[in-house]
């Protein structure tokens, strides 16, 4: 009866070290699609911008690439970062520097998006709005 008792024990370990390390995994993944989202901001690769804008049910959200030509975005900056307990969702606050070619001043957007995760393609998707640039 006792070595049952240490094999459950054993097993109910395993599985919470596990879990843990799957949030883990999740969380640094956030981290890695974020890194890319400003990397393509900055590079001006508005078609990598549109795939990771996804609503949960699979519609891509509409980048009007042809109205950001004039764009060039100098800063992503991430002010707030809210993650669930599951990793499944996060919200993201910040701040995005860029100037309009036509203007040539310096000008911020803030942005609020809601990340989630999609368990099967093992990937973030941003469900947020793209920032309203002026």
């Amino acid at each position: 009866m006792n070595k049952f008792r240490v094999v459950v024990y054993v097993i109910c370990l395993a599985i919470a070290a596990c879990n843990g390390t799957n949030i883990r995994l999740k969380a640094n993944s956030l981290e890695m699609a974020i890194d890319e989202y400003s990397a393509a901001w900055r590079w001006a690769l508005y078609n990598n911008i549109a795939a990771m804008h996804q609503d949960r049910d699979g519609g891509e959200i509409n980048l009007d690439a042809e109205r950001l030509k004039t764009l060039r975005v100098t800063g992503y900056r991430v002010a707030e970062k809210i993650i669930n307990e599951a990793a499944t969702e996060a919200t993201v606050k910040g701040e995005i520097e860029y100037y309009n070619t036509t203007q040539g001043t310096l000008q911020k957007v803030s942005f609020e998006h809601l990340w989630w995760y999609d368990e099967a393609r093992k990937s973030w998707f941003n469900a947020g709005r793209i920032p309203e640039f002026k």
